[in-house]
């Protein structure tokens, strides 16, 4: 069995079928949705690439990595270099150089770097484009590689440029409608007041442009797999890297170092951002994940087709999830005779160590075996900290200043011992701010309910500081489990 993960960074999750888009057409990767299996709940531990990144690879948690200045980029059991241990090949695409040049990325045995483009305009054809070149590679890289494979292809996706044809905007754009801008730079812009509503439509046509294409480039590397007859012989792993913000806080694109930001709307983006502070809003954090399992793995497929989860999932989940692909598989191999599912359950429950600060596998989810692994989903930001439950989501802002006094939290609950520590334990004591938000009604997290609710908030703010205290423990006994109050909505 073959593995194949796609990873597109700044990829929102609404502006897909799969998702319950309506506007905009992804028939690639709704085909893959409807072929396989699809998790609605996906919240990234941290808004920084780099940091989503090791907890995909390690199975480690951000705020563990925060919180104990551990090094998780030195980890002999890395994804990659687990698949290289159990024989199979192993291969890096990127046009990120933050994931071709992360530490982890020296695990794989074939690394292809695709340069960034840097286009002024839209390009003339599909084929000329950012996204065009980085599948392409990928594309190569596949027939090139023998069985058994493991292909890790990512796209820079809306974080690079936005340089599809200029007719994929047209193609969004009502008879009534201005006509839709032509920039190719990502947008990153805030603004004291709400954005002219001409301007960001004009900026989601752009998005959703680009989406398409980058859709249709998938649809052709999933053509290539299924040409060569492989398809059936390879789980294929979509996932988002982070979302992309689209003016709900009044705020457009994200505000990174590398990201371009002249002034599509010089009105509207009156204070430009300075250092990166994007906020870990559900815009940035919440991303798609599905996984398409072949038809020769031996899993029966009326447990997965069409099959989706509202269960909270977070990125350490994913290196748990397919190191227990890659060794039932081997051990698939080395014993035809053994069913698969037994292999992922068995493989799933002999790692499920009460480790609340690590991933877990995502087998028994997608297996029917169990209906959720966790009661909630922590995010940390130099922006804040949110704790997420399937029925509230609490946003800590960090203090504009230090506690009065240099009062320190409880030291029962929370040891300060490295500079990371001493940050958390300064936000968890003394916040500039706490907003309190009702799940899933409102997914954009924009109707503050604090007032009303200050008995969720000293409960759910108490299980933040639990979740804290277990990732400074590392191999600790199991969170004790949510109250009902913030477990569940009003």
């Amino acid at each position: 069995m073959n593995l194949l993960c796609l990873a597109i960074d700044r990829l929102r999750p609404d502006f897909l079928g799969c998702y319950g888009n309506t506007f905009i057409a992804t028939p690639s990767i709704d085909h893959l949705a409807a072929d396989g299996f699809v998790f609605d709940q996906v919240a990234l531990d941290s808004a920084e690439l780099p940091e989503v990144y090791t907890s995909l690879w390690t199975g480690r948690h951000a705020l563990r990595r925060l919180l104990t200045g551990s090094n998780d980029t030195v980890r002999p059991h890395d994804l990659p270099a687990e698949a290289s241990r159990l024989g199979w090949k192993t291969a890096l695409v990127s046009d990120e150089p933050r994931v071709s040049g992360h530490p982890l990325a020296s695990s794989f045995t074939e690394h292809i770097e695709v340069a960034p483009e840097t286009s002024k305009r839209p390009a003339s054809a599909a084929d000329k484009t950012q996204s065009a070149a980085l599948f392409a590679a990928a594309a190569q890289s596949l027939e090139s590689m023998s069985e058994p494979f493991f292909l890790w292809a990512h796209s820079r996706g809306m974080a690079g440029a936005w340089d599809a044809p200029y007719k994929y905007r047209e193609r969004y754009a009502a008879e009534e409608d201005p006509r839709p801008p032509d920039f190719v730079d990502p947008p990153c812009e805030t603004s004291a007041r709400d954005f002219d509503p001409d301007h960001l439509l004009g900026v989601r046509q752009a998005y959703a442009g680009q989406v398409t294409l980058l859709d249709e480039h998938l649809g052709s590397l999933v053509e290539a797999l299924r040409a060569t007859g492989r398809l059936e012989r390879t789980l294929i792993v979509l996932l988002g890297t982070r979302g992309f913000p689209l003016g709900l806080h009044r705020r457009i694109g994200a505000d990174e170092d590398d990201a371009a930001r002249s002034p599509h709307d010089p009105a509207a983006s009156q204070n430009r951002p300075g250092p990166p502070t994007e906020p870990p809003w559900g815009e940035s954090t919440h991303v798609p994940l599905l996984l398409r399992i072949p038809e020769q793995s031996g899993v029966p497929t009326n447990l997965v087709r069409g099959a989706r989860t509202q269960a909270l999932v977070q990125p350490a989940d994913f290196q748990p999830t397919l190191a227990a692909w890659l060794r039932a598989a081997r051990s698939q191999h080395d014993a035809p005779t053994r069913d698969i599912v037994d292999l992922l359950v068995a493989v799933a429950v002999g790692e499920k160590r009460p480790r609340p600060a690590d991933g877990m596998s995502l087998w028994p989810l997608i297996l029917a075996r169990e209906e959720t692994l966790r009661d909630r989903a922590v995010t940390s930001s130099p922006a804040g900290l949110v704790l997420r439950t399937s029925g509230w989501c609490l946003r800590l802002s960090p203090p504009e200043s230090p506690p009065p006094g240099g009062a320190q939290p409880d030291a029962k609950t929370l040891d300060a011992k490295t500079p990371g520590a001493r940050t958390i334990d300064a936000w968890l004591a003394n916040p500039s701010r706490l907003e309190l938000f009702v799940r899933p009604d409102d997914r954009h997290e924009v109707n503050d309910v604090t007032q009303v609710c200050r008995e969720i908030i000293e409960s759910m703010t108490q299980s933040l500081r639990e979740f804290a205290a277990a990732c400074r423990l590392g191999d600790s006994p199991s969170l004790p489990p949510l109250p009902p109050e913030p477990q569940h909505g009003p």
